[in-house]
C-alpha cells in the first residue's frame, strides 16, 4: 500500500514547527483565503474535519482520514512502523475483529483497493473509502470503519506475525532498479537528512523484529484526534455530512498530553563546489542525466506571498522545458526524454531539476548539454517570447480547470486537500488561483525570471546525479570532467518562440452523411459519412468542458508482413515521434501543449488506435490533426533512426524485470511464439529500412477503414458539422469486411509449466497461472468469467496474502486481446519470492481445482458482484466506460449499444450454478499454464 516515486517528495513537507494545542487547518495561520465550497471545523477533542457538497460522482461520497504521521515521525529504532501499522489496520479492529474488515465491506458493496485502500507517505499516512450514500447504512459504516482506525485497532499478536509477512512480500514486489535509483537519489540530494533515512517501507530487520506492542506504542503516541483530519466530499449536503463526522467521532477521547513535536529533517542546501554521483545498475535501458538544486524553504504554512513565489517558479520551469524540448528536437537521435521540473515539500525543500535521457555513449554530451543550459539561463536569462508562450499555456490551463471545477471528481479533490494539507498549503479553488496567478504574468519580465532562477539554484553549486547502464571506475572524475566541458560550451542567445499556429484547417465544403441514427436507450448518435467513415457520439455532462477521442483506423497487427515482425511496435513509437508532414513531433507537442490537447497513436490486434482528449473548446484541432495523420503522415528516416536507438531499452525490462520477464514467455506461449505478441530481434528491427515501414503503415492510414468514437462536453450538431468538415471530406473508405490479407492470432491452450531466468540480483520472482476460457465476446458470459476470475483471486488474497503473507499484489482478471473474440484466458498473477515460486503456483493451481471440484458459496459470490453492482451508476458517469466499452466499434459491433442497459441486471441475474458451471468447465489443474520468472 506503499507509493514509491517522486510524488513522495512532493506530497511529503511537513512544517519544522510542532502543532499547535489547539491543531487549526493552513489557512488559520495564512493570509489566503480557501475554496468557498468547502467547510471546515475542529471537534472539541481537537480533531479537525472538512466537507464539501459535490455531486461528482452521484451516489458517492470520498471520505478521507489524514494522519499527520508517516515515516519522518519514526525514531531510528522505529523506521517502517509507520506503514506497518496502516497494514495491520485492516487485519484487525474494534468493530471488525479477525481479518473480517475486508469481507465485511466487500458484502456491502465495497471494493478493496478501488474503494477502500491506505497509503503512508513521509509525512502522513491516509485511509480512503469512496463510500455509496444508497442505503444511507453505507456512509455510517464507512465513517465507522474511519474511526475504528483513528483509535480502534486490535494488534492481535498473531495477525501482525501473518501481515509482518506481507509488508516483507510488498518490499520485494516493489524493489526494482527504478526505486534503487530513486533511494541512491534522495541520498545524494539530501544527505543526513530525515527525507532520504526514512524510506515508509522501513528498515528490512525492524520490520522483522517489531512486536505487537511496537506497533501499538506507535500507534497511540500519533494516532490521536488532535493529529488527526477527516475528509467527506461528495453527493451530500455539508451539514449533513458534518453531523455524521461529529456523530462518529465526537466521543474519540481528547489527548491528555501535548502532541510530539516533528523530529527536525536536518540540513538542506547545495555543496559549495559541484557534487557528483553515478549510480549504476545494467537493468536500465538507458541512462538518466540530473543536474539538481535543493534549497531550504522558508518554513510555516502558505502565505499569498509564498504562493506568488511558486507561481514565479512554475512560470521558470515552464520556460525550462521548453528549451529542452527544443533540444530534444534537434538532438532527437542522441537524447530521449528532456524536461525540467519543480518539487516543494511544503514549504521545507525546494528541488529543481533539469533532466535528459541518453545512451550509454552518449552520456558526456548530455551533461555538457544540460549544464550549458543551466549556465545560458543563469547568465542570459529567458526572452519576452519565452515567457509570453509560458504565459499561454498558463491561460490556457486554467481556462480549462475553472470551467471543468464543478464535475471534478470528488476523490480528485479530497486527495488534493490531504497533500494539500500535509504540506501547510491552502486549497483555493481554481477560479482563486488564477485570480493571483493573471496578475504575476501579466507583470512577468526577463529580469525577474532570471532573479527567480537564481533563487532555485543558488546558493551553492549544484549536483550531478547520474543513473543507468552505465559503468566506470572513475566515476567521480568523469563527471566531473563532463560537468567541466559543459562550462565551456559557447553560449546562446535566449530563444524567441512564437505561438504555434496549426498549419491545417478544415475544409469549407462539408463531406455529405449517407446514414444518421439516434440510440434512444444510451443517447448515442451514429453517423456514416458518404465516404465510408463512421461517427459516434455521445454528450456528456460527467466531465464538463472535456472531449475524449477513441479512433480505430486500419487493421493493426493482424495486417503485419510476416516477413517483418516488430514493424507494428516500430510503426507506434515512430508515429508519435514524428508527427505529421507539416509539424515535426516535437513543434507538433509545444502546439498541443498550448491547446491543452492530446492524440496519441498505438497498434491493437485488429486496429491502429488514436486516443485524444481536449477541453471543448479545441474539439475543431483535435479532429483536424486526427485527419492530417490520416493523409499527412510525416516521411522523416532520421524519426525511425531516433525510435530504433530508443526502443532498444525495452528489452533490458524483459532480461532484468520479473515482471516483464513473465509477461514475454507468456505472450511466447499463448500465441504459439508469433512475433506480434513478443518482443522482435532488435538487431533484425534496426535494419527495417523506412520504406518498408511507409509501404504498410501509409496505405492503411490513408485508405483503412475509420470509425470515430467521441464522448464528452460538446454540441452533438456542431461536432457533426466539423466532423463533415474533417475526416467527412477524406477520399472513400471501404468497411472492414475488405481487409487485405490478415493473419489473425491463434491462442494457443496446451497445458503446461514454463519457467524463465531473470538476469537480476533483486529477490523478487513474479507467477502466472491462467486456464483457456470461451465465451469472452457474450457480454453475459463474459461478466460471469470476470466474477469467477474474482473469486478465485478472494480465495487467493486469504490463502496467499493473508494466511501464508507470500505475496502482497495478488490480481485475477479475465484477458482476451484487444478484440471481442471468443477466446480468452483466466489469469492470477502476483509476486513472491523466488523460492516460494513454483510452489505458489501450484498454490494456486489446487485453489482453483477446489473451485473447479466444489464450487464456490454464495457469500463468496456476493463479494465480488455486490461491489459491481454499487459501482453501477458511477460506472454509467464515467466517460471512459462509454469510450472504450461501448462507443468504439459500435458500428462494426452493434450489440456494444446494449452493455450499459444490461450491465445491473446480468448482474442481479447472475446466480451460484452458473458460476460453478464455469468453473467447473474451466479451472481444472489438467488445463492450466504457469508461469515463474525468478533470478538467475
Amino acid at each position: 500500500m506503499l507509493r514509491l516515486g517522486r510524488l513522495l517528495l512532493l506530497l511529503a513537507g511537513l512544517a519544522l514547527a510542532s502543532h499547535a494545542a489547539v491543531p487549526v487547518w493552513p489557512q488559520g495561520a495564512s493570509d489566503l483565503a480557501t475554496d468557498p465550497d468547502l467547510h471546515f471545523g475542529a471537534l472539541p477533542n481537537g480533531l479537525r474535519y472538512a466537507v464539501q457538497s459535490h455531486a461528482a460522482p452521484q451516489g458517492r461520497v470520498a471520505l478521507r482520514l489524514l494522519v499527520l504521521t508517516g515515516s519522518l515521525h519514526e525514531e531510528k529504532a522505529e523506521r517502517g512502523l509507520a506503514h506497518f501499522v496502516e497494514h495491520v489496520a485492516f487485519t484487525g479492529t474494534r468493530r471488525f475483529p479477525d481479518n473480517t474488515l475486508v469481507d465485511v465491506l466487500q458484502r456491502d458493496g465495497f471494493s478493496f483497493g478501488a474503494d477502500v485502500s491506505a497509503f503512508t507517505f513521509q509525512a502522513f499516512t491516509v485511509y480512503q473509502i469512496e463510500a455509496v450514500i444508497d442505503p444511507p447504512e453505507r456512509l455510517t459504516e464507512a465513517l465507522r470503519v474511519l474511526r475504528d482506525f483513528a483509535d480502534g485497532l486490535i494488534f492481535d499478536p498473531a495477525q501482525v506475525d501473518r501481515e509482518r509477512k506481507v509488508v516483507q512480500s510488498e518490499r520485494r514486489a516493489r524493489d526494482n532498479w527504478q526505486s534503487r535509483a530513486f533511494e541512491a537519489r534522495q541520498r545524494f540530494l539530501l544527505p543526513d537528512n530525515l527525507y532520504s533515512e526514512r524510506n515508509p517501507i522501513g528498515d528490512e530487520e525492524v520490520v522483522r523484529t517489531a512486536t505487537a506492542a511496537d506497533l501499538r506504542k506507535f500507534y497511540e503516541k500519533w494516532y490521536r484526534a488532535d493529529n488527526l483530519c477527516v475528509i467527506a466530499i461528495g453527493d451530500l449536503p455539508a451539514e449533513k455530512l458534518e453531523e455524521q463526522i461529529r456523530a462518529e467521532f465526537g466521543s474519540m477521547a481528547a489527548p491528555a498530553t501535548p502532541l510530539p513535536a516533528t523530529p527536525a529533517p536536518g540540513p538542506i542546501g547545495n555543496p559549495k563546489e559541484v557534487a557528483t554521483r553515478l549510480h549504476s545498475d545494467p537493468a536500465a535501458g538507458a541512462v538518466s542525466i540530473e543536474l539538481c538544486s535543493v534549497v531550504a524553504g522558508p518554513g510555516g504554512v502558505e502565505t499569498r506571498a509564498l504562493r506568488e513565489a511558486s507561481i514565479r517558479r512554475e512560470l521558470v520551469e515552464t520556460m525550462l522545458n521548453e528549451r529542452l524540448s527544443q533540444i530534444r528536437r534537434d538532438h532527437a537521435d542522441i537524447f530521449g526524454a528532456a524536461l525540467a521540473y519543480n518539487q516543494d515539500a511544503g514549504q521545507l525543500i525546494n528541488e529543481n531539476t533539469l533532466h535528459i535521457d541518453t545512451s550509454t555513449f552518449m552520456w558526456e554530451e548530455a551533461v555538457a548539454t544540460v549544464v550549458r543550459e543551466w549556465r545560458q539561463a543563469g547568465e542570459l536569462g529567458f526572452s519576452p517570447e519565452e515567457i509570453e508562450n509560458a504565459a499561454r499555456i498558463f491561460r490556457r490551463r486554467y481556462e480549462y480547470g475553472i470551467a471543468a471545477y464543478p464535475t471534478e471528481p470528488s476523490r480528485n479533490l479530497a486527495d488534493r486537500l490531504i497533500g494539500l494539507t500535509a504540506d501547510q498549503r491552502v486549497d483555493s479553488s481554481p477560479a482563486q488561483l488564477w485570480a493571483q496567478t493573471e496578475p504575476i504574468l501579466a507583470s512577468f519580465t526577463p529580469d525577474e525570471a532570471k532573479r527567480v532562477f537564481h533563487t532555485m539554484w543558488e546558493p551553492g553549486a549544484p549536483r550531478l546525479f547520474i543513473a543507468g547502464n552505465l559503468v566506470s571506475y572513475y566515476a567521480d572524475k568523469e563527471l566531473a570532467n563532463a560537468y567541466a566541458n559543459g562550462l565551456k560550451r559557447t553560449l546562446n542567445p535566449p530563444p524567441r518562440p512564437q505561438a504555434a499556429v496549426l498549419p491545417y484547417q478544415p475544409a469549407e465544403q462539408p463531406g455529405a452523411i449517407r446514414h444518421r441514427r439516434h440510440d434512444a436507450a444510451t443517447g448515442i448518435e451514429l453517423v456514416e459519412f458518404a465516404n465510408g467513415i463512421r461517427l459516434n457520439l455521445k454528450r456528456t455532462d460527467f466531465n464538463r468542458n472535456l472531449v475524449y477521442l477513441r479512433a480505430r483506423v486500419g487493421w493493426g497487427q493482424e495486417s503485419e508482413p510476416k516477413a517483418t515482425p516488430g514493424l507494428g511496435m516500430l510503426a507506434a513509437y515512430y508515429v508519435n515521434e514524428a508527427g505529421l508532414g507539416r509539424y515535426q513531433g516535437d513543434e507538433l507537442r509545444r502546439y498541443l501543449a498550448q491547446q491543452n490537447l492530446s492524440l496519441g497513436f498505438s497498434i491493437d490486434e485488429d486496429t491502429f488506435h488514436f486516443t485524444g482528449s481536449a477541453d471543448a473548446r479545441a474539439l475543431p484541432e483535435m479532429l483536424t490533426l486526427f485527419s492530417a495523420y490520416l493523409t499527412d503522415l510525416a516521411r522523416r528516416p532520421s524519426d525511425l533512426l531516433t525510435v530504433k536507438n530508443r526502443i532498444v531499452s525495452l528489452y533490458s525490462d524483459s532480461d532484468h524485470e520479473a515482471n516483464s520477464a513473465l509477461n514475454a514467455i507468456a505472450n511466447r506461449v499463448i500465441s504459439g511464439d508469433d512475433a506480434r505478441l513478443a518482443l522482435p530481434d532488435p538487431m533484425k528491427v534496426r535494419f527495417y529500412p523506412f520504406e518498408t515501414l511507409m509501404v504498410w503503415l501509409e496505405p492503411a492510414l490513408r485508405k483503412g477503414p475509420v470509425e470515430i468514437s467521441l464522448v464528452g462536453d460538446f454540441d452533438i450538431e456542431q461536432a457533426i458539422a466539423l466532423a463533415a468538415r474533417t475526416v467527412g471530406t477524406l477520399p472513400r473508405r471501404p468497411g472492414r469486411d475488405s481487409a487485405p490479407t490478415l493473419r489473425p492470432l491463434k491462442f494457443q491452450t496446451k497445458p503446461g509449466r514454463w519457467e524463465t531466468p531473470v538476469a537480476s540480483e533483486i529477490p523478487r520472482g513474479a507467477v502466472r497461472a491462467q486456464w483457456p476460457v470461451r465465451g469472452c465476446g457474450d457480454i453475459r458470459v463474459r461478466r460471469q468469467l470476470e466474477v469467477l476470475a474474482g473469486i478465485l483471486q478472494e480465495r487467493v488474497r486469504h490463502e496467499i496474502r493473508e494466511k501464508m503473507g507470500a505475496t502482497y499484489d495478488p490480481n485475477g482478471n479475465i484477458w482476451s486481446g484487444e478484440t471481442l473474440r471468443d477466446d480468452g484466458y483466466l489469469m492470477i498473477q502476483l509476486s513472491a519470492l523466488p523460492a516460494d515460486a513454483r510452489a505458489l503456483s501450484k498454490r494456486i493451481t489446487a485453489l482453483a481445482e477446489d473451485l473447479a471440484q466444489h464450487g464456490a458459496t454464495e457469500a463468496e459470490m456476493q463479494a465480488v458482484v455486490q461491489p459491481r453492482l454499487s459501482d453501477n451508476l458511477n460506472r454509467l458517469r464515467d466517460n471512459s466506460y462509454w469510450l472504450y466499452y461501448v462507443l468504439e466499434g459500435a458500428q462494426q459491433d452493434p450489440a456494444r449499444l446494449k452493455w450499459p442497459g444490461t450491465r445491473e441486471s446480468d448482474y442481479r441475474a447472475m446466480s451460484l450454478p452458473e458460476i460453478n458451471r464455469l468453473a467447473a468447465k474451466y479451472l481444472s489443474a489438467k488445463k492450466a499454464q504457469l508461469f515463474t520468472a525468478v533470478p538467475r
